[in-house]
């Protein structure tokens, strides 16, 4: 999807600058001629254009107008949606949350946003999505304050080329099994053939990255469901530091910084022969590496099931047409358009019916890899629930700077725990 501008937050301090999100949807009136503008705030690209949808659904319904607004940068965004929640104005009919700020707004915010539950045709309409999903977005009084878009299930992206030079099967069949015992697996592969790899090349982009792959081999990563934060006593963050730790001193990983602009190349400049690839991310590479890269990759099973990332749409309270906004998120996230959008811009469903619609979806761009079943059978694996605290972005951008501070700076790794442990505490208090 378009994660860049959003996991890079957990990677690096980014400031958040306040810019304008939509016109106030108090002023998206009808008018005399009974037509309605919906106003759309977003991050990054949702795929909706892409995909035709407000297109169609204006045909379909010639009173109304979508004007859609969306910056690059989520944390920009969130910083801006804050600011119009706290006055109350120039909100959005219809505005989206990542799924990290979602224990936040359910803390403090979940009486700006309307209760979905309450709204016309709910029950069935909650039916055809992920359980865990939907649940992620319910306050403790059972309020619904958002419904799901997109989520992040994990595959493994490689480099065929690479693979071959290397010695290695590249059949992404084939390939899957070199990693059939996990995260430890796809280490050992790597030290098993960095030296067979073209020249300047690393197995994976990052130790960071390769942590939060990891963590997705559970559910409660940070916080356990009565909010109590559990990170550092849980065994899997230390599991997925120590193999983050390992694949960086032994030379497996590049010393880039996710998403920045070295990192972005590497996807051209044969960085790196692998990375773990949410769902959106495929689209990611698709967007760097642009034409010159298409064949260049291919897509196989993960080491083990994860979840990285995913959206939800909301609708203000402050809105003057939420009946309308309803609608068009109703729309949105039906299962034929969760279907056009991720055929056409990558992004992973979590409509049920469009899981299993994309299940036999090939992409041509990665080597005709069966993306489609690939995520599907990874989102069909995960461990549940999915557990999203309030301070798990901070705790995450804390152990993934960490972990850059060992790659980047060659600090050793206790000394780096140190420090992730002296930030988390500065962040959470």
């Amino acid at each position: 999807m378009r994660r860049s501008w959003k996991t890079a937050t957990a990677i690096a301090v980014v400031v958040g600058v306040a810019i304008p999100l939509a016109a106030c949807s108090g002023g998206s009136g009808s008018g005399d001629s009974g037509q309605i503008t919906l106003n759309v705030g977003l991050f990054g690209s949702f795929g909706y254009k892409e995909a035709g949808l407000y297109a169609a659904y204006e045909k379909a319904h010639p009173n109304i107008k979508i004007v859609e607004t969306s910056p690059q940068n989520e944390t920009d965004y969130w910083s801006a949606l804050q600011t119009h929640l706290a006055g109350n104005s120039g909100l959005a009919d219809i505005q989206a949350i990542e799924v990290g700020r979602l224990a936040g707004v359910k803390a403090n915010l979940a009486n700006k946003f309307a209760d979905l539950s309450t709204l016309e045709g709910w029950s069935s309409y909650s039916k055809d999505f992920l359980a865990w999903k939907l649940d992620l977005a319910k306050t403790k009084d059972g309020a619904q304050v958002a419904t799901g878009t997109d989520i992040g299930p994990l595959a493994l992206c490689y480099r065929p080329d690479a693979f071959k030079a290397a010695g290695l099967p590249t059949d992404p069949t084939e390939v899957a099994k070199l990693w059939s015992g996990g995260w430890s697996d796809y280490v050992k592969v790597g030290d098993e053939v960095k030296s067979k790899l073209p020249s300047g090349m690393k197995w994976t982009d990052s130790g960071a990255g390769l942590f939060r792959a990891a963590m997705g081999v559970t559910g409660e990563k940070y916080t356990d469901p009565d909010g109590k934060l559990i990170w550092d006593s849980s065994d899997t963050v230390q599991t997925s530091w120590d193999l983050g730790v390992k694949a960086i001193e032994d030379g497996l990983t590049t010393s880039l910084t996710q998403f920045s602009q070295e990192w972005n190349q590497g996807f051209t400049t044969n960085a790196f022969a692998t990375i773990p690839c949410p769902g959106w991310m495929l689209t990611y590479i698709k967007g760097q590496a642009g034409d010159s890269g298409n064949n260049q990759w291919s897509v196989a099973t993960s080491p083990a099931a994860g979840n990285v990332g995913g959206s939800y749409l909301a609708i203000p309270t402050a809105s003057q047409h939420q009946k309308e906004a309803w609608d068009l998120v109703k729309f949105l996230t039906s299962a034929a358009s969760m279907q056009k959008v991720f055929e056409q811009a990558g992004n992973f469903p979590s409509n049920t019916g469009a899981i299993s619609a994309i299940g036999s979806y090939t992409d041509p761009y990665f080597n005709g890899a069966s993306t489609g079943k690939i995520l599907g059978d990874s989102a069909a694996s995960l461990p549940t629930p999915q557990v999203i605290g309030v301070h798990d972005g901070d705790i995450e951008t804390a152990v993934m700077n960490g972990l850059n501070e060992v790659a980047q700076k060659g600090v050793s790794a206790d000394k780096a725990w140190s420090n992730v442990k002296a930030a988390v505490k500065a962040a959470v208090g």
